[in-house]
C-alpha cells in the first residue's frame, strides 16, 4: 500500500478506468479527501423509487425500535440500537485531509436517547423525519444526520457499489467493513468481509454514493429553520443571533413550530433536488452560457429564462463558500418575486465577515429582468431581509443601477444598517471569466461590497 499521496486522488483517474463522472450515477470518490456533500434522507423520502421508499422506511424503523424498548423500560437495549459511526469508507463530509471524520460517538448517542426520555410527545408520537433531531439536540448538526443515514443503511450502499464494479469491470477485493445494520434481521454485525474496490492510500474499502441522493445540506436543516422562524425563536429578544442551545430548549416546548417548518418542506418537495455536479468548464461551455444570456430580452416576457439561467449559473460560480441554492417564490405589493436563497458555509475569508457582521448565515439574491431597479425594488428586498434573512442581499439585474439608487441603499444603510449590492450583466460575465481562468468570481462581489463601504463615508 502507497502511503504517499496518489498523484491522481480521483479514483477513475488512480486507477486509469475510462470513465469519468458524466458517464456514471455515482460521485467518483477522491481517494486523499472527503468531499462537501451529504447522504439527503429527505431524497429518500420524496423518491418514486420503491427501493428508496423502502430505505426511508428502514431508517425510521430502527428509531421505532428505539421507542419499542424504551416504552418496555428496557434501556440498556435501547441504546444499544443507537450504535452510529461514519462510514469513512463512503468519504462524504468535511474532512481536510483523508477520509477519517469523527462518526457520531457516545455523545450523539446519548443525546438521541435523552430526546426520547424528555419528551414525552416524541416518545409517543416518534418523527417523521430524523431531520427533525437538529431541531431538538444541540449537538447533532447536519453532517450527523447523513452520518446516521449512511450507518443504517450501509448496506444499500454496499450493494449498490459490487453492482457498478460489476457494470463497470472495476477490480475488488475481500475487504472488512465494520457495523453493518441488518434491517432485514433488525441487528447490528460487529465485522464482515465485502468484494469492494480499495483506496491505496488507506488500504480500506471505497464505497460509492448515488448521485441522486447527495446534497450540500439536507433540505430539513436548522439553519434554514431558524433563518425561517427567528422571528418566533425568543421573541423578546431582538435582532441578536441566539445560540442553538436557547433554540433547542425553545423548540422543545413549542413543537408546533418545529411542527410547521416540517409541514412546509415536505410541501415543498418538489424544490428538494439532488446535487448538480457542474459540466467539465470550457471555452465551449463559457461561450454557450454568454449567448444564453445575450439572447434573454429584458422584460416580463423572458423573465422565466432570465431566472433559469442565474438557477443555473450562480450555484457555479459561488460554490464552494455559499452552497445549497435553493430557489424561493413571494409575493411583495401584488408582485411574485424569484430569489435564490444560498447557506453561507463559510468558515474565513469574505463570506465568513459578510456572516458575522450582518448576520447572514443566508444570503439572498433577488432575480429582476427589469429595465432598471426602483427605488420600491429596494423596499421589498429590505422587508423580506428583516424579517427572515439578516442585513446582506443582492439583486442581480441587467444594466447599471443609477445614482439615485446607489444614494437610496446608503440611506437604507444608515438607518437600518442594511447592505444592498447589485450584480448586473456585466458583473456576471466577468464572474464567468475569472472561472475560466482559475481565478475568484467572489472577487467581483468583494470589490462591491468595498466600493458600497467606502461610498457610507461619502
Amino acid at each position: 500500500m502507497n502511503k504517499n499521496k496518489p498523484d491522481f486522488t480521483l479514483f477513475n483517474r488512480y486507477y486509469k478506468y475510462g470513465f469519468v463522472q458524466k458517464d456514471v450515477d455515482f460521485l467518483i470518490p477522491n481517494l486523499a479527501s472527503d468531499q462537501p456533500f451529504c447522504i439527503d434522507p429527505f431524497l429518500l423520502f420524496k423518491s418514486r423509487k420503491s427501493e428508496y421508499q423502502k430505505l426511508h422506511s428502514f431508517l425510521l424503523g430502527l428509531f421505532e425500535i428505539v421507542i419499542h424498548y424504551l416504552k418496555k423500560g428496557d434501556e440498556i437495549k435501547a441504546f444499544s440500537y443507537l450504535n452510529f459511526q461514519e462510514t469513512n469508507e463512503i468519504a462524504l463530509g468535511y474532512t481536510q485531509g483523508l477520509p477519517a471524520g469523527r462518526g457520531c460517538g457516545a455523545v450523539i448517542q446519548k443525546e438521541i436517547y435523552g430526546l426520547y426520555l424528555s419528551n414525552p410527545r416524541i416518545l409517543e408520537e416518534g418523527l417523521n423525519h430524523i431531520e427533525e433531531m437538529q431541531l431538538y439536540c444541540p449537538n447533532i448538526a447536519e453532517d450527523r444526520i447523513s452520518d446516521i443515514t449512511i450507518s443504517v443503511i450501509k448496506k444499500y450502499f454496499i450493494e449498490y457499489t459490487q453492482q457498478k464494479c460489476l457494470e463497470l469491470k472495476i477490480k475488488t477485493k475481500k475487504l472488512v467493513i465494520d457495523n453493518i445494520y441488518d434491517y432485514s434481521k433488525n441487528v447490528w454485525i460487529p465485522n464482515n468481509f465485502y468484494q469492494l474496490p480499495e483506496n491505496p492510500f488507506t488500504g480500506k474499502a471505497i464505497i460509492f454514493a448515488p448521485l441522486d441522493l447527495l446534497r450540500y445540506l439536507p433540505w430539513i436543516n436548522y439553519p434554514n429553520y431558524y433563518g425561517y422562524f427567528s422571528k418566533y425563536i425568543l421573541p423578546t429578544v431582538k435582532k441578536k443571533t441566539q445560540p442553538k442551545l436557547a433554540v433547542v430548549k425553545f423548540n422543545r416546548t413549542h413543537a408546533d413550530k418545529v411542527k410547521k417548518y416540517i409541514k412546509y418542506k415536505e410541501k415543498n418537495k418538489y424544490q428538494c433536488k439532488p446535487v448538480s455536479i457542474f459540466p467539465e468548464f470550457s471555452k465551449g461551455v463559457v461561450a454557450s452560457w454568454l449567448k444564453e444570456l445575450d439572447n434573454i430580452k429584458v422584460g416580463k416576457q423572458d423573465a422565466g429564462k432570465y431566472e433559469k439561467f442565474l438557477f443555473k449559473i450562480l450555484p457555479f460560480l459561488l460554490h464552494p463558500k455559499l452552497t445549497d441554492g435553493e430557489e424561493q417564490v413571494r409575493e411583495a405589493d401584488g408582485v411574485h418575486i424569484r430569489d435564490i436563497i444560498f447557506y453561507n458555509s463559510d468558515e474565513s475569508g469574505f463570506w465568513f465577515d459578510v456572516k458575522k457582521k450582518h448576520n447572514s448565515t443566508q444570503v439572498v439574491f433577488e432575480l429582476k429582468n427589469t429595465k432598471e431597479i426602483i427605488p420600491k425594488h429596494i423596499d421589498q428586498l429590505n422587508r423580506y431581509l428583516a424579517d427572515f434573512f439578516g442585513d446582506f442581499g443582492l439583486i442581480v439585474t441587467r444594466k447599471d443601477v443609477d445614482e439615485r439608487i446607489i444614494k437610496n441603499v446608503i440611506a437604507l444603510f444608515s438607518g437600518h444598517k442594511k447592505v444592498v449590492l447589485f450584480l448586473n450583466d456585466k458583473d456576471i460575465k466577468k464572474m464567468i471569466d475569472y472561472k475560466l481562468r482559475g481565478a475568484q468570481p467572489l472577487v467581483v462581489i468583494r470589490k462591491k461590497y468595498i466600493d458600497f463601504t467606502r461610498r457610507l463615508g461619502t
